[in-house]
């Protein structure tokens, strides 16, 4: 076994020959503290590889509680006591080596996930709880209470979500994912059989996002000023116009398509259908100081989204709640 002192670390570097074991009194390297990488749990079985010009590689174990990592080079053995990607390209560049990353099949976890959305009744938290639904993953809604930042279990929903708005979606391995259509982005890819998300590379894919933006930047922040009137003032009247031509581009497109994306119910519609509720029509209700009884066919593709079973069971969760 030989022993080298490299730069950044406290403690000697150790290569081993192939087949030698490390000994018991042994200490592994620390990290490189100006380099303190950040990295995700994976599900165990799961392997991530760094290759250096078919000359080494580093093989990884991502599971919840990793212990090592080995780099293989020329045939030796360097253990190296903190496994992820971040730290390996900071330990091969200290050899001016240009690693690439290659990452072997996901291995999904076994038996059923377990998930916690966090919502708001009456919030744009009902947007991927339809997808969830409609998609047959179950999920544990979690109710927030806003003013106080807790949870209905007593949690301290700051440490969840530092920016204390919903949705937030908590996955059994303890991450946790923020933004209403990054959620149903990730249901829907999680059961891409359907159909709720285009294949990814597509340019439908790209259509999907396009809507998805639209939605959020010009109708879902449109309505705030009309959900804060008291705020807002004399803005309302500035922002209303504006937000009713957005529907009215809406229902311009849906006089020839069935859904937003064609043909077939995607992510976009439950988010567009959430927003669409916060409004005011004959055929919907009255929420807001909007009226978009004129746009027809608005109308039959919000009338037909509402038909469906898991919309249903969503708007009567977050209304009794």
């Amino acid at each position: 076994m030989s022993r080298t002192q490299m730069r950044g670390f406290k403690h000697p570097i150790r290569m081993f020959a192939p087949g030698e074991a490390a000994k018991d009194g042994d200490r592994p390297a620390e990290r490189i503290e100006r380099n303190r990488p950040i990295f995700t749990k994976r599900p165990k079985g799961a392997e991530a590889t760094v290759r250096v010009r078919d000359t080494a590689e580093l093989a990884i174990p991502l599971s919840q509680s990793p212990t090592k990592t080995a780099l293989r080079v020329a045939g030796r053995v360097w253990h190296n006591a903190t496994p992820d990607v971040a730290l390996a390209i900071s330990f091969l560049s200290l050899f001016s080596m240009r690693p690439t990353m290659t990452k072997h099949p996901f291995v999904p976890a076994t038996g059923p996930m377990t998930m916690k959305l966090y919502h708001i009744p009456g919030s744009c938290s009902l947007f991927p709880h339809i997808v969830a639904l409609e998609l047959g993953i179950p999920v544990d809604p979690v109710r927030v209470f806003y003013r106080s930042q807790t949870t209905e279990a007593g949690e301290d929903y700051s440490l969840i979500n530092p920016m204390g708005y919903v949705p937030s979606l908590g996955l059994d391995d303890g991450t946790v994912l923020r933004e209403a259509a990054v959620i149903a982005e990730y249901l829907a890819d999680s059961r891409p059989q359907h159909g709720l998300v285009p294949a990814h590379g597509s340019m439908a894919r790209y259509r999907l996002h396009e809507w998805l933006a639209f939605i959020g930047t010009e109708i879902h922040k449109g309505f705030q000023p009309l959900l804060q009137q008291a705020q807002a003032g004399a803005y309302v009247d500035v922002v209303r116009p504006k937000l009713f031509g957005r529907f009215a581009f809406v229902d311009l497109h849906l006089q020839t398509h069935r859904f937003l994306m064609g043909e077939q119910f995607s992510i976009a519609d439950a988010y567009l259908f959430t927003v669409t509720r916060w409004g005011s029509a004959a055929w919907m209700g009255r929420a807001t100081d909007i009226d978009l009884t004129p746009l027809n066919h608005l109308r039959d593709w919000f009338l037909r989204v509402n038909a469906m079973p898991s919309v249903q069971e969503a708007v009567a969760f977050s209304e009794r709640r």
